[in-house]
């Protein structure tokens, strides 16, 4: 990947031109260290979606993109070697540091037949369990209403 500097002088102005014409603006980063852009992608006028390669800080993301649905991306090669608890683990810290889990998304792509079924369907039920708890937090919140 590029350093901030190269992006913010090559880069920069053409996402900031087409996040004002072009909606939904994205940009798919699939580096261990989108965090690193963190500020330069804030200053985009708007900045919808944002892939979040695996390793990427969300929380400092988030800080810098309140607005912005991160898509967190698992790691495909991690996968292999963990435990459904350690998946489910993984994806409960990732969506909570993001602290904005109505503007989050869980993905892991490029899985091969060497991850075990298990974690496949751990990564499913995690997605579900915390839909669920954060719809009941949303319902019992006061002046909220339950969105479905």
């Amino acid at each position: 990947m590029i350093s901030v500097d190269d992006y913010e002088r090559f880069l920069a102005e053409a996402d900031y031109e087409w996040s004002k014409k072009y909606r939904p603006f994205g940009i798919h980063f699939c580096g261990k260290d989108p965090h690193r852009f963190a500020a330069a992608f804030g200053r985009l006028p708007h900045l919808d979606f944002l892939d979040v390669g695996w390793g990427g800080d969300v929380r400092v993301l988030r800080e810098h993109l309140p607005r912005t649905f991160l898509n967190i991306r698992l790691s495909p090669v991690e996968i292999i070697n963990q435990t459904p608890a350690e998946v489910h683990d993984t994806i409960a810290q990732l969506v909570s540091e993001s602290a904005n889990p109505w503007l989050t998304g869980v993905c892991c792509i490029n899985m091969d037949e060497k991850v075990p079924v298990e974690n496949i369907t751990a990564i499913f039920e995690t997605v579900a369990e915390l839909r669920q708890r954060f719809a009941h937090d949303l319902d019992g919140a006061p002046g909220r209403t339950h969105m479905r």
